[in-house]
């Protein structure tokens, strides 16, 4: 469980390796997994879908919110409950393009099956946040256990490879334990703004479902999935990266 684990209240990249550290460790105890991000890249949704892997044998759910670039138009629209599905497409395309980005690499690769899984198993549902001036760029995420118990989590580290892998950025995360009801001020802010959020009821922000075009590619690919994703792989990969990383800042 959650409150069986030692975790840090900080995490910093010049001395924790923030995937092994925290995300293995947590996601492979929880059964929920609510998460926002920012604005949605190759490294983005691949990074979003960090230890998922772990997650799967779980049985939980998850929802994830990422951010797409809009206009004030696009939300009054949305408001008003026309040109929804015209914008869905159009946000579903420019998502379908990240994906297209991330073709090549090996981690995106797995990482990505692991979302399509979720997917197709229904566990997992996105949806889309739109600003009407600039972006979505939230970073906080809660993970559950089936006792009930949270971590809240929030920081500089966004889901791409430059902010989670140690080798470049500089990035952190503050780490709240919801039982910890001296916590809360800290916590529960987090946690209401998801669930506005998740019911397009925050000010200022218009959030879309999944559009259709990013549901059915990821159901295609998880048609051609023989078995769920292994963590044991996934952490194979991101070792390789890493290594790579570290020897291409070194050259």
């Amino acid at each position: 469980m959650l409150r069986d684990l030692n975790l840090k209240g900080v995490y910093k990249s010049d001395t924790d390796d923030i995937l092994r550290d925290f995300y293995f460790p947590t996601l492979t105890t929880a059964n929920r997994y609510d998460r926002a991000v920012g604005y949605f890249s190759a490294s983005t949704i691949s990074h979003a879908a960090q230890a998922l892997s772990a997650f799967i044998g779980r049985g939980g759910t998850i929802r994830l919110i990422v951010g797409a670039f809009s206009d004030q138009t696009d939300i009054d629209a949305i408001r008003e409950g026309i040109r929804v599905k015209e914008l869905s497409e159009t946000i579903g395309l420019e998502i379908l393009e990240a994906f297209r980005a991330g073709a090549a690499d090996e981690l995106f690769q797995h990482r990505f099956k692991a979302l399509a899984w979720l997917v197709a198993n229904g566990r997992l549902d996105i949806r889309v946040a739109l600003r009407p001036r600039g972006l979505y760029h939230d970073k906080v995420g809660i993970i559950a256990d089936e006792t009930g118990d949270a971590v809240v989590f929030a920081g500089s580290a966004n889901e791409s490879a430059s902010a989670l892998l140690p080798t470049i950025n500089y990035e952190s995360i503050d780490v709240f334990p919801a039982w910890r009801t001296e916590l809360a001020p800290w916590h529960e802010p987090h946690r209401q703004s998801f669930e506005r959020l998740w019911a397009n009821k925050s000010p200022g922000t218009a959030v879309l479902d999944i559009p259709t075009a990013v549901r059915e590619h990821l159901l295609e690919v998880a048609a051609k999935i023989d078995e769920p994703p292994s963590p044991e792989r996934e952490l194979e990969i991101e070792g390789h990266v890493a290594a790579k990383q570290g020897r291409a800042l070194g050259a």
